[in-house]
């Protein structure tokens, strides 16, 4: 009885270590066989496909759905090889080279020189020419006012007796028409002529005028609006003059 219990625990002691060595070995191995096939995915992710071999790969799977599905496909294009358009010089193409020009020698004279043809710049260049001496010089026309279409006031704020009268009779001799003349309370320091933007070409003619009597003013714009195209105002600067 001792005997047959004694073998039986040299058994498992030896038993203990080999299938404590087998599952070691068993983990070792799978241990292994993990890491290699996590390297192979990484490795995998990481490789860059090249477009060549994908779409070789498309392709083929393109064509065996469509094998499977009866559907045609017109591979014509893609079997047949890529041909350049440009045709191939030959060799036995002769070589075409530029003419020379040839410069005549001094003392002769070439034929187009005595060819009397004129070329089709000489035509027009000499068409142009003739139309531009045909051509008239439009007269020059010179721009008249009437000086008796304004409409003309002139006021006295100077309180100097006569002096709206005389401009009145320098305007009047040069065409001009004065409408009004008087005399306003409120005195202006400096002589002014007022004129509408629409008759501004009449200010040279009125200043002119105007000058030849002695009297300067100085110019200011008079509002669309007014009833009168010009204003002159004799200011309290006539009392020194």
């Amino acid at each position: 009885m001792k005997k047959g219990l004694t073998k039986k625990l040299s058994l498992f002691r030896l038993l203990y270590p080999v299938a404590a060595l087998i599952l070691t070995a068993l983990i070792v191995w799978l241990f292994i066989f993990t890491v290699r096939y996590l390297l192979k995915q990484i490795d995998t992710a990481l490789t860059i496909p090249n477009p060549a071999e994908e779409s070789t790969v498309d392709e083929a799977r393109f064509a065996l759905i469509a094998k499977k599905l009866n559907v045609k496909i017109n591979t014509a294009q893609t079997n047949t090889p890529s041909t350049s358009t440009t045709p191939e010089k030959t060799k036995s193409e002769p070589e075409v080279l530029p003419e020379e020009e040839v410069m005549p020698e001094e003392g002769t004279t070439t034929a187009q020189t005595n060819n009397p043809k004129t070329t089709k710049e000489d035509g027009e260049l000499a068409t142009s020419t003739k139309v531009a001496s045909s051509a008239t010089t439009p007269p020059t026309t010179t721009t008249t006012f009437d000086n008796s279409s304004l409409k003309i006031a002139i006021y006295n704020t100077s309180g100097k007796t006569g002096a709206a009268g005389s401009l009145k009779t320098a305007l009047e001799k040069t065409g001009f028409v004065v409408g009004t003349v008087g005399n306003k309370t409120v005195s202006v320091p400096v002589s002014l002529l007022r004129v509408k933007a629409s008759s501004a070409d009449y200010v040279p003619a009125l200043k002119e005028s105007l000058a030849k009597a002695g009297f300067i003013p100085t110019d200011e714009a008079l509002p669309d609006t007014d009833a009168f195209d010009v204003i002159i105002m004799i200011g309290l600067d006539v009392l020194t003059q």
